[in-house]
C-alpha cells in the first residue's frame, strides 16, 4: 500500500463517516475517537463546503488503494487504514475492537508487517490510544499510547536472520523514558 494520493474511480465516501468519529481535527480542536460535531450521521459533513484542509485532503487506504476490496470500504469494515512514509496505520473503531484480528483484514496487515519491516517501516493498530505493533512473526501490545510518544522497530540482524524489537518511548521532558516491548 502506497501513500495515497488520488481517488480510486468508482470509489467515495458514499455513507461513510468514520474517519469522522477515529480522526483527530486540530483545526476544529476535535480529539480522535470522538464524533465530530460537524458530522450528519449516514450523509456525510454539515460543513462540507467550509470543511478544513486536513478534512479536504486526506484519503483513507480504501478510498486510493485499487487492491483493497469492498471488505476494506471502512462504513462495513470499521477500520480505516492511514498510509505514511514511516508505514501503515490501522485506525480501529472500538465499537468493534478486535475486527483487525479478523480475515481478510489480519492475513493482510500481517502481509504488510513482513512487507514493511525489514524496510525499517511499521505496521500498527490503534483502538483508541491502545496500540499494537505488528511485526512478522509476533504482535506487540504497547497499551496506551499517546500522540506525542514515539514508537518504532530496532531491526537486529544475526546469523539466523533480523530479529525485530520494537521501542516506545515517552516524553518526560528533556529525556524520553524508553519502555521496550
Amino acid at each position: 500500500m502506497s501513500k495515497p494520493s488520488e481517488i480510486v474511480a468508482g470509489r467515495s465516501c458514499g455513507k461513510c463517516t468514520l474517519c469522522c468519529k477515529l480522526m483527530e481535527v486540530r483545526d476544529l480542536g476535535k480529539d480522535d475517537g470522538v464524533w465530530c460535531k460537524h458530522v450528519l450521521q449516514g450523509r456525510g459533513c454539515g460543513i462540507y463546503q467550509t470543511r478544513p484542509e486536513s478534512c479536504r485532503t486526506f484519503l483513507c487506504g480504501w478510498i486510493s488503494t485499487e487492491a483493497l476490496d469492498e471488505a476494506w470500504y471502512p462504513g462495513r469494515s470499521k477500520l480505516i487504514l492511514v498510509s505514511k512514509e514511516a508505514g501503515i496505520t490501522a485506525l480501529v473503531d472500538p465499537s468493534r475492537a478486535d475486527v483487525w484480528r479478523e480475515e481478510p483484514y489480519y492475513s493482510q496487515l500481517k502481509a504488510w508487517a513482513r512487507a514493511y519491516t525489514p524496510k525499517g517501516m511499521i505496521v500498527l493498530v490503534k483502538i483508541g490510544l491502545r496500540a499494537i505493533v505488528l511485526l512478522p512473526d509476533e504482535d506487540v501490545d504497547l497499551g496506551t499510547v499517546n500522540r506525542s510518544d514515539d514508537v518504532f522497530v530496532d531491526i537486529i540482524p544475526g546469523p539466523g536472520g533480523n530479529r525485530y524489537r520494537v521501542v516506545h518511548e515517552r516524553p518526560t521532558g528533556p529525556a524520553a523514558d524508553k519502555v521496550e516491548a
